[in-house]
Protein backbone atom coordinates (compact mmCIF):
# COMPACT_ATOMS: atom_id res chain seq x y z
CA UNK A 1 0.00 0.00 0.00
CA UNK A 2 1.39 3.38 -1.01
CA UNK A 3 0.72 6.37 1.19
CA UNK A 4 0.72 9.88 -0.16
CA UNK A 5 3.16 12.39 1.25
CA UNK A 6 1.60 15.73 2.03
CA UNK A 7 3.85 18.72 1.54
CA UNK A 8 2.66 22.02 2.94
CA UNK A 9 3.89 25.28 1.42
CA UNK A 10 4.90 27.84 4.02
CA UNK A 11 2.93 30.91 2.96
CA UNK A 12 4.72 33.08 5.52
CA UNK A 13 8.24 32.29 4.32
CA UNK A 14 8.89 35.98 3.68
CA UNK A 15 8.64 36.70 7.42
CA UNK A 16 11.57 34.39 8.17
CA UNK A 17 14.85 36.36 7.94
CA UNK A 18 16.81 33.13 7.43
CA UNK A 19 15.14 32.73 4.02
CA UNK A 20 16.67 35.97 2.76
CA UNK A 21 20.08 35.17 4.22
CA UNK A 22 20.18 31.72 2.58
CA UNK A 23 18.86 33.12 -0.70
CA UNK A 24 21.47 35.91 -0.90
CA UNK A 25 24.36 33.69 0.17
CA UNK A 26 23.33 31.01 -2.34
CA UNK A 27 23.13 33.65 -5.07
CA UNK A 28 26.71 34.79 -4.34
CA UNK A 29 27.99 31.19 -4.29
CA UNK A 30 26.44 30.67 -7.73
CA UNK A 31 28.15 33.83 -8.99
CA UNK A 32 31.52 32.59 -7.70
CA UNK A 33 31.44 29.25 -9.53
CA UNK A 34 32.83 30.61 -12.85
CA UNK A 35 35.53 32.60 -11.00
CA UNK A 36 36.92 29.56 -9.18
CA UNK A 37 40.52 28.95 -10.16
CA UNK A 38 40.74 25.19 -9.68
CA UNK A 39 38.61 22.10 -9.13
CA UNK A 40 38.88 22.36 -5.35
CA UNK A 41 37.44 25.88 -5.23
CA UNK A 42 34.76 25.00 -7.79
CA UNK A 43 33.68 21.96 -5.76
CA UNK A 44 33.43 24.09 -2.59
CA UNK A 45 31.23 26.59 -4.43
CA UNK A 46 28.99 23.83 -5.76
CA UNK A 47 28.67 22.14 -2.35
CA UNK A 48 27.71 25.37 -0.60
CA UNK A 49 25.31 26.25 -3.41
CA UNK A 50 23.53 22.91 -2.97
CA UNK A 51 23.40 23.37 0.82
CA UNK A 52 21.93 26.86 0.38
CA UNK A 53 19.31 25.61 -2.08
CA UNK A 54 18.22 22.82 0.27
CA UNK A 55 18.11 25.23 3.24
CA UNK A 56 15.95 27.65 1.25
CA UNK A 57 13.62 24.86 0.12
CA UNK A 58 13.35 23.65 3.70
CA UNK A 59 12.10 27.10 4.77
CA UNK A 60 9.62 27.20 1.88
CA UNK A 61 8.14 23.81 2.74
CA UNK A 62 8.00 23.75 6.54
CA UNK A 63 5.68 21.30 8.21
Amino acid sequence: MVSAVKVKFNRNFYTDPSFYIYFIVTFFWILDIPDASDVYEKSICIVFTVIGIFATIKILFKK
